[in-house]
């Protein structure tokens, strides 16, 4: 079976419930889901995954990454990483924010920035689900997506 890493970052259950529902489907589509929380860094490593990593990241407060990534943010904001720290990483990233704040999506920009900056790569572009207008209207299409991403990751 085709493992990835599946991560959320959530404030009020949106981003775990999209991820839920990511890991649902990998099955029907044969993959295998590796879920966790992102506060959860005792049961996946980073720094040694060779599977794809998937990230569902909410944005809270003014741009603020959640709560649930504190943690994780401040650990790859270290300014001592080397810039390949992540060179072996392959991801996609999908931000949920409303745009009708300021720092739109801010939650999930700030990790992908910070992933590249480290030198992970996607493998699946990042999308921007914004809930002034329905999270669903980026949600659906970048899930659906997201398996032929996989696809190709796998071959390559």
């Amino acid at each position: 079976m085709r493992r990835f890493l599946l991560l959320y970052a959530t404030q009020q259950g949106q981003a775990k419930a999209i991820a839920e529902e990511i890991c649902e489907q990998a099955v029907v589509h044969g993959f295998s889901a590796d879920l966790h929380c992102i506060s959860e860094s005792d049961k996946y490593d980073l720094k040694t995954e060779t599977a794809p990593l998937v990230v569902v990241v909410s944005t809270t407060g003014t741009g603020d990454p959640p709560d649930t990534a504190r943690k994780f943010v401040k650990e790859i904001q270290n300014q001592t990483l080397p810039v390949d720290f992540f060179a072996h990483l392959r991801y996609g990233l999908l931000g949920l924010g409303d745009s009708e704040y300021t720092y739109f999506c801010n939650g999930g920009k700030i990790i992908d920035k910070r992933l590249q900056e480290l030198g992970a790569r996607h493998f699946y572009d990042t999308g921007h689900a914004d809930d002034c207008v329905g999270l669903e209207l980026v949600v659906e299409p970048w899930i659906a997506g997201l398996w032929p991403a996989l696809r190709k990751h796998f071959r390559s």
